[in-house]
């Protein structure tokens, strides 16, 4: 089990993705909010300090992923983690330090990459260092 004191936030627009991923994360022992609307989850952001990780979706309908973190960051001090999950995706630019979860996963795999996740030592999480640009095999 792991501490309730790590928030985290869950956005896909899959709600059962969101349901999925937040019922694995919460009987681990995690506290988890979840939402399908990328604007919800900025207003979370902004209103949840205690936040510490943002668990995405890559592509969230008219937006992505990486864009949510870039608004996150303009709201809060760029100390918010993230673990990306995809089913696939092209051209979108990510920051050579996140972390990308590949659809399907089981939830062996979810709670590893978090763990990853919440060891890494914090890095600078602007988007003005180097960036890749990947895609789904």
């Amino acid at each position: 089990m792991h501490s309730k004191d790590i928030k985290i936030l869950v956005v896909d627009d899959e709600r059962t993705i969101v349901e999925l991923t937040t019922t694995i994360l919460s009987q681990e022992g995690f506290s988890v909010i979840g939402t399908t609307d990328p604007e919800e989850a900025l207003r979370w952001i902004e209103k949840e300090p205690s936040i510490e990780v943002l668990i995405s979706d890559v592509m969230l309908g008219k937006t992505t992923g990486p864009e949510i973190v870039r608004r996150a960051q303009r709201i809060r001090d760029r100390k918010l983690r993230v673990l990306f999950m995809t089913g696939g995706f092209d051209g979108v630019r990510f920051r050579q330090t996140d972390r990308i979860l590949h659809k399907p996963w089981n939830s062996a795999e979810l709670v590893a990459e978090l763990l990853r996740v919440l060891s890494d030592v914090p890095k600078l999480a602007a988007w003005d260092g180097p960036e890749r640009r990947t895609s789904a095999a």
